[in-house]
């Protein structure tokens, strides 16, 4: 009987703990982001062609809704982000209030997600780790407030990364529970929830790929093809979505690059060795975040010799992790999830392919992949902490300054958004645009407000 009481008292006070932590949350992403609910539209950007001239937008009969399933839009397929915006202008029209409403909204969801997420994976690997709370707790508060979130929450047009984020946490947490507790149920949601998350963004079709790699987390990668066929369906799909994505974009007419006129591969190799290291240096040190976005040089260039050291890091990157694999304990379990986590959810984007964009790197990019880092960050600090800092209050203060300013950062790229929103409203009539010329504009719309600030 004291057994069964004193049992019941911890899980109240864990309940207590979880409920205390999510408010934290919430509260620390509102004073953030609580600004951006009154910015405008983006007229020069990919709000024009995306929202304000999508005509399938500005109707919801069951024909249209049918139509977004069915057809693309500008080279492009995202059905469940477009069928957001219309119920969104049916109830409340282009006020542009309640799109910025959702996605600061939505964000504060994926926060929570990435706080569930970061608990059952800790649970289900077997490690036994007794900060699972506190780290997910403070993973949770950097995917939340870091600045290099900024774009993705405070830009109504990346909508479609805060959405398909939520079905794809929401996909991954139902995975590991399949794996915690051998239920098939839990593995139907997933795949259910990843349709889902791949009709909000493509992006979403890397999927299965982190499913594996949670397998390796949890210690279930014995049988490689065993795991493979265990999941076939979500390869299968993955696939077909990603010939439906291709397909998309040629239909319309939406050509990619001019591949005679771009970099070569081995040029693009190092570019994306380049990109992934500068993306890991600025989720560690978000300072002067704009000044890595552009190409380091264009096609037409010499590349310069700098770039070299890139690869060389990304290879030793990959030869540690590979070592740490090898080992028969897997005690750093984490780092080799953390890499293999950020590099699945980065390679599409690294223009390894060749890619209509006019800019190298995004912030809005690595929404989902941060989660490693700052999973991988926060692990270690905790374990540094516990083991070598003897005055652990020094730890706290210097981990809680480094949270303090990672607000103060968003809040201030937050408000320089909203600057630029108020200070370019115009009239605004519906008409045809040219979706390569404004995604053009909207690339230099961003480096001005990064840069300037003030704008």
């Amino acid at each position: 009987m004291l057994i069964i009481q004193k049992h019941t008292g911890i899980s109240a006070i864990l309940k207590y703990k979880n409920l205390r932590y999510q408010l934290i949350t919430i509260a620390l992403i509102l004073i953030v982001f609580f600004n951006s609910l009154h910015n405008g539209f983006l007229y020069e950007s990919d709000d024009n062609w995306q929202l304000l001239n999508n005509k399938q937008v500005y109707n919801l009969a069951f024909s249209n809704i049918f139509n977004y399933f069915t057809s693309f839009y500008y080279g492009q397929y995202s059905p469940i982000n477009t069928f957001v915006y219309s119920l969104l202008y049916y109830f409340f029209g282009l006020d542009p209030f309640w799109f910025h409403f959702l996605n600061v909204s939505v964000h504060i969801l994926n926060a929570l997600l990435v706080y569930k997420l970061i608990r059952v994976l800790i649970s289900s690997s077997g490690s036994g780790d007794e900060n699972a709370e506190i780290i997910a707790f403070i993973v949770s508060l950097l995917f939340g407030l870091h600045p290099m979130q900024t774009e993705a929450v405070v830009w109504i047009s990346s909508s479609k990364i805060i959405l398909y984020s939520f079905f794809f946490f929401l996909s991954l947490i139902c995975y590991v529970k399949f794996v915690k507790d051998g239920k098939r149920l839990y593995l139907k949601y997933s795949l259910l929830l990843f349709i889902i998350s791949i009709g909000a963004k493509e992006q979403a079709i890397v999927l299965p790929l982190c499913l594996l790699v949670i397998d390796v987390y949890c210690k279930r990668a014995h049988n490689f093809l065993y795991l493979i066929r265990e999941k076939y369906i979500f390869f299968i799909i993955a696939f077909a979505f990603g010939v439906i994505s291709i397909y998309a974009q040629r239909s319309t007419g939406f050509k990619l690059v001019d591949s005679q006129n771009y970099y070569t591969l081995y040029q693009r190799v190092v570019l994306a060795c380049y990109a992934t290291i500068t993306y890991i240096i600025n989720l560690i040190s978000p300072v002067y975040l704009w000044k890595s976005n552009a190409f380091p040089f264009l096609p037409s260039q010499e590349m310069p010799g700098y770039l070299i050291i890139y690869p060389i890091l990304v290879l030793l990157l990959i030869f540690h992790t590979i070592k740490i694999w090898n080992r028969k304990d897997r005690s750093e379990g984490t780092l080799v999830f953390c890499v293999l986590f950020f590099l699945v959810n980065i390679i599409l984007l690294l223009h390894l392919v060749p890619m209509a964009r006019w800019s190298l790197m995004a912030d809005r990019y690595v929404y989902i992949p941060s989660v490693a880092v700052f999973f991988l960050i926060t692990s270690v600090s905790i374990r540094t902490i516990k083991n070598y800092f003897y005055h652990k209050t020094t730890a706290v203060i210097v981990l809680a300054t480094y949270i303090i300013v990672c607000c103060g950062s968003s809040y201030y790229l937050s408000n320089i958004w909203g600057n630029y929103s108020k200070r370019n409203r115009i009239t605004f009539h519906h008409s045809n645009i040219d979706s390569t010329l404004t995604k053009f504009k909207s690339s230099i719309l961003i480096h001005k407000i990064l840069v300037i600030g003030n704008i």
